[in-house]
């Protein structure tokens, strides 16, 4: 039994899952490839060859069942959803029309649901070049559960996925094409929305960091970061969109109401929608990740926004003050052996790249400078340590915008942000404590617990920190504990880092 086998139309391309990377192949290749048919993992375009939608989804990556319901009690009547678990976290909520429909109906509808309930998720399709959703009865790649459809009542009762995908390919479960077609037709459209940056609008402009993204050049600047060119950079002029790549013009910077330079997305009046406008930290985080472009929560917003600021060259005195104990403890931590020489590579260049001047844009000589952080922020980094090493980065940087020079962190956090245990998370901060590069200055409380600790970071003694870890032993985190700390370095360092009561 192959996943491939309950496909019932022949789909535009088809990803799977191998090495530890999703590989997308397209049709007619996929046919003739053994790694595709054979795959466990496999995730499906909803267009086929013909540019007809096969299916409808609403990807909901969070734990809440919630807005699930709410999807499902928005749509209209005649509609017959299925509701699938991940494997992982998160939900899928898939429409399979009895026949195919028109990428362009099937998108209208899908957003004309997400503007109904106000819940931001992602959609498929977003465009006629969609990505692929992972398939039912597919294995998640980390988890290795499969992907099965669920009461979403009773989210723990499980369906016979099996069954249900059979019944599908029997056209059992299906709903009317003309459901969703009429949907579109009837809804009212809308008065035309202005261009508008809520995320920006709630700080009330009060933050000097913010006039980075009023800057006329900040969108052009922003391209170049991922080598898109442009060659008329006039706000207001269109240009070739870089989400959808398409060869006509279809995006456009322009300033909102706010006075921040907002995106202009062309794509939803070609589906019949208001146009949509976008804040630069969202265009930001859709390039990053390669994915279609969606509006932030405000924390995810905030975090996207002093990233962006920051590689677009805003500086202020702390974050230079952050930034050089960064490098300096960077260059002991690799001598010490706990960071990989990809790692190394980067930092030997921006050594002498620190700027002590606040600045909006560098001029053409600090792009490679640019180049660099984000190889360092944005980049995949196999090595565990120096994952751990990147978060700190962020999320000292993060604070000095605030003018503060004190992070807070906690292990759980730490543990989801560099994809790693909570037991892993915790030992990799208290070995930065014992070898004096973090300092932990208080705790922070959630009642009566203990929810996180605030960190500064040292000025580096590279002596300090050699001894230390050599009077260790060089231990891999495995081996790290607190009994190791007092019997190499004494009771006192052991007890600093490793507090067993609230003080």
């Amino acid at each position: 039994m192959y996943v491939l086998d309950f496909i019932w139309w022949i789909p535009k391309r088809i990803s799977y899952y191998r090495r530890r990377s999703w590989r997308t192949v397209n049709y007619p290749d996929y046919r003739t490839d053994t790694q595709v048919a054979k795959c466990k993992s496999l995730a499906v375009s909803p267009i086929d060859i013909n540019n007809m939608c096969n299916y409808l989804a609403f990807d909901i990556d969070s734990d809440s069942i919630e807005e699930v319901q709410a999807i499902l009690n928005t749509l209209p009547e005649g509609t017959k959803p299925l509701v699938s678990f991940s494997g992982n976290k998160g939900f899928h909520v898939w429409i399979f029309p009895l026949q195919p429909i028109q990428t362009s109906e099937a998108i209208k509808f899908l957003k004309l649901i997400q503007d109904k309930t106000n819940i931001q998720c992602e959609i498929f399709p977003s465009s006629e070049n969609s990505k692929c959703l992972k398939w039912p009865l597919s294995q998640h790649p980390k988890t290795k559960k499969q992907e099965v459809f669920i009461n979403p009542i009773n989210p723990k009762h499980e369906y016979d996925t099996l069954i249900v995908l059979e019944g599908l390919h029997s056209e059992m479960w299906r709903t009317p094409s003309e459901v969703i077609e009429n949907f579109v037709k009837q809804y009212p459209k809308e008065e035309k929305r202005k261009a508008h940056t809520t995320s920006f609008k709630d700080n009330k402009n009060k933050k000097d960091w913010l006039g980075v993204f009023r800057h006329e050049n900040a969108g052009f600047e922003l391209l170049k970061m991922f080598d898109i060119k442009i060659h008329n950079t006039k706000l207001g002029k269109a240009f070739c969109c870089p989400i959808h790549k398409e060869k006509n013009p279809s995006a456009n910077f322009i300033y909102d109401s706010n006075g921040f330079i907002a995106f202009h997305d062309w794509h939803c009046t070609k589906y019949g929608l208001d146009s949509e406008f976008y804040t630069l930290p969202e265009l930001y985080c859709a390039l990053k990740n390669k994915s279609e472009i969606t509006k932030l929560d405000p924390q995810k917003h905030a975090e996207q926004a002093k990233e962006l600021a920051f590689l677009l060259g805003y500086r202020n005195s702390v974050m230079q003050e952050v930034l050089q104990k960064w490098l300096d403890a960077t260059k002991v931590l690799y001598k010490a052996g706990l960071l990989s020489t990809d790692f190394k590579q980067i930092i030997d260049k921006l050594i002498n790249t620190v700027y002590t001047v606040d600045t909006i844009f560098k001029t053409l000589i600090h792009h490679e400078e640019r180049k660099l952080w984000m190889q360092i922020l944005c980049g995949f980094w196999q090595n565990l340590f120096d994952r751990v090493w990147v978060i700190c980065l962020k999320k000292f940087f993060c604070e000095a915008f605030d003018k503060l020079d004190i992070a807070a962190m906690s292990n759980r956090w730490l543990a989801r942000q560099a994809k790693v245990r909570s037991e892993t998370a915790n030992k990799a901060l208290n070995l930065l404590c014992v070898l004096g590069i973090l300092e932990k200055c208080e705790i922070v409380m959630y009642g009566n617990k203990l929810a996180a600790d605030r960190f500064k970071l040292c000025s580096i003694d590279s002596d300090l920190v050699l001894k230390r870890y050599q009077a260790l032993g060089k231990p891999s985190l495995k081996k790290f504990n607190r009994n190791l700390v007092a019997e190499k370095l004494g009771e006192d360092i052991a007890d600093a880092v490793f507090r067993r009561s609230i003080p």
